[in-house]
This record gives structure tokens, C-alpha cells and sequence, in this order.
């Protein structure tokens, strides 16, 4: 019997499989990050992936599953499963391999359902994070409405984000007049009712419920705001968690890729057919559209009409969790057993 060597930094790859880091096991275990070995990711280390019977990998971001296959190659790994943390088109999962949304399920660890029987004083929620071209356009969408005036939005310099194109300057061509909010704090926002203070990016896992509780609606803007790649973070799943009603900025299809995960959107009320168009400022203008068009909705009767999807919604997140884990657990048993 042996015990797992469990390399551990920015999370825990043996508690995402369901493994036990302090017990012991019939084959030499190794678990780690995927592309762990790549300078500037988790851990820039060497090891003797041959020494050890199964490698247990875990990618908690996006990379592409044909990036992560040479990498194994390149180790000689022989022996692994993989947990995929984004799809990309095309990606078609091998019998030791999965998806699953880590940072979805990170999230539920954290927080416990809360409810409110208040009226929400403001339009939209909109909690920017990290700079990205998607999300400055969300801004000045804010702003070029005038719903930066009925809404609670942030938008910080300390969550330090990198320009992923070079949308920035064509998104600012497309509001002249308006000059871009960053950094940025509400004057709607209490500090009160902030997450934590210190605000740091440890707070990406907990619920802002007392912001949540005082808007109609949020404004979610993913991880990614182009390119083919299907990332569901925490951000996506804060808003199912929490029963909101939400406009994605996200990339081409981020809709269409959540229903086929079994989770339902808001086309019987929202136009939702911004999500399949290919262009990124063409959708993000059809979503500030939706934007204006939905603060002047009554909102008693969009949540009325809305609360079955919700109420699947929080279950579907619970229940893909669930299976989720089920998945990983027949996978490792299967090579136990081998």
C-alpha cells in the first residue's frame, strides 16, 4: 500500500477526484495540475511521472484538451485520468477523461442558500472583476444606457486581468462619447455590504449576497469574451446559485453550451439570440439592447414567468455536480481495479 503524492498549490487535485490525500492506496498514485510542469503554470517542477502507477490530472482552466495530450506525451505518461475544465470544438473525451466546471463546483463548498423578502431598489448588478475587452464594453454599455445610474457596478484595478485581443480600442470606437469607468465603485454600493475587507481575489468564491439582494437582474460577464471555448466559471454559477436573472457576456454560444449541460435560459421572456452570433460586438450590442429593454419590464411578472427556470436551475447545479463526481469516481475505480 502506498501513499498519494499530492502536489497541491492553487487547489487540490486529489479532493477533486474524491481521493483521500492521507490514506493509503495499492498503486503509486501522483496527482497533479495539468501543464504543471510549464513554466507559469501552478508549478514549474520536475517529476518521474514513471515511478508512479496512475497520474490523476486536473485542469481547472481551459486548457485545450490536444495542448494537454501533447503534454503527456512529452512526460511519457502512460497511465492517467483527466479532468478537462473547458471544451473546446472538436474535443472528444477519451474513456479516462472528463468535464467538469471546477470552478462551478468550487463555489457550492463555500456558500449556503440565502433568500430576501425586500424589494430590489436597483436595475442591474454588475461585478466586473479583472479587466478584459467584454467587460469594458459592459461598462460603457452601463454608461451609453444611463443603467450605470440605477444599478450597483465595480470594476477594480487590484483583480489584475491582461488584454486577451485587441478589442479595447474597438469597443471604446464604438462609444465616443463616453469615457470608460475603470477603476470604478457604484456610489449605489454600501461598503457594508461588500463580500469581505480586505477585498482581494480570495473573495471569487463567495456569494455577494447583500449586493444580489438589493437588484432585479445581473449582468454576468464570464471569463472569456471570445474565442470558441467553453469556460463556466464560478461567475456563471454564482448567478444559478443565487436564482438570478442574468444577460451573459460571454463568447459565441456560452447559452447553447449551458442548456446541453441540462440548464435552462430565459428565451421565454429575454431575447437570447445574441448568444449565436459570431461576431463579439455585434452580440454585445444586442445584449445592451436586452439591457435597456428589461429594466422596463415589470419585474414581478419576469420573475413570475421565470421562477420555474430558476428553481431547475439551482437543482441542475447540485444534480451535475453530483453526477459529475459519480463519473470521476467510476473512472478512478475502473483504474484501481486494473
Amino acid at each position: 500500500m502506498y501513499p498519494i503524492t499530492n502536489i497541491s498549490y492553487s487547489f487540490d487535485v486529489a479532493t477533486d477526484w474524491g481521493l483521500d490525500p492521507n490514506a493509503m492506496y495499492p498503486i503509486k498514485i501522483l496527482c497533479v495540475p495539468a501543464m504543471c510542469t510549464k513554466n507559469g503554470h501552478f508549478a514549474y517542477q520536475e517529476f518521474e511521472f514513471g515511478q508512479y502507477d496512475l497520474v490523476v490530472i486536473s485542469d481547472i482552466e481551459y486548457f485545450r484538451q490536444s495542448e494537454i495530450h501533447q503534454w503527456i506525451k512529452e512526460n511519457n505518461i502512460k497511465n492517467y485520468v483527466l479532468a478537462l475544465g473547458g471544451l473546446h470544438p472538436g474535443t472528444e473525451l477519451l474513456s479516462n477523461e472528463l468535464y467538469r466546471p471546477w470552478w462551478s463546483f468550487n463555489l457550492l463548498k463555500f456558500n449556503q442558500q440565502e433568500t430576501s423578502s425586500q424589494s430590489p431598489e436597483f436595475d442591474f448588478d454588475c461585478l466586473l472583476g479583472a479587466r478584459r475587452p467584454h467587460r469594458d464594453f459592459a461598462m460603457l454599455a452601463l454608461q451609453h444606457t444611463g443603467l450605470i445610474n440605477t444599478s450597483i457596478a465595480t470594476y477594480r484595478d487590484f483583480f489584475h486581468g491582461a488584454t486577451v485581443n485587441n478589442q479595447n480600442q474597438e469597443f471604446a470606437n464604438m462609444f465616443p462619447e463616453q469615457t470608460l469607468n475603470f477603476p470604478y465603485v457604484s456610489d449605489n454600493l454600501n461598503p457594508a455590504w461588500e463580500v469581505n475587507q480586505p477585498l482581494d481575489r480570495s473573495i471569487s468564491p463567495y456569494m455577494p449576497w447583500n449586493i444580489y439582494h438589493r437588484c432585479r437582474y445581473s449582468i454576468v460577464c464570464e471569463t472569456l469574451g471570445t474565442g470558441d471555448c467553453f469556460f463556466m466559471s464560478e461567475k456563471t454559477a454564482k448567478a444559478i446559485f443565487a436564482g438570478r436573472v442574468f444577460l451573459m457576456f460571454s463568447n459565441k454560444d456560452f447559452l447553447s453550451n449551458l442548456r446541453s449541460l441540462g440548464f435552462e435560459t430565459f428565451g421565454s421572456v429575454i431575447d437570447e439570440s445574441y448568444d449565436s452570433n459570431p461576431l463579439d460586438f455585434e452580440r454585445f450590442t444586442l445584449i445592451m439592447q436586452q439591457m435597456t429593454w428589461l429594466a422596463e419590464q415589470d419585474y414581478s411578472q419576469v420573475m413570475a414567468k421565470l421562477k420555474p427556470v430558476i428553481e431547475h436551475n439551482k437543482n441542475r447545479l447540485f444534480e451535475l455536480q453530483k453526477e459529475k463526481q459519480s463519473q470521476m469516481k467510476l473512472l478512478l475505480d475502473h483504474k484501481l481495479k486494473s
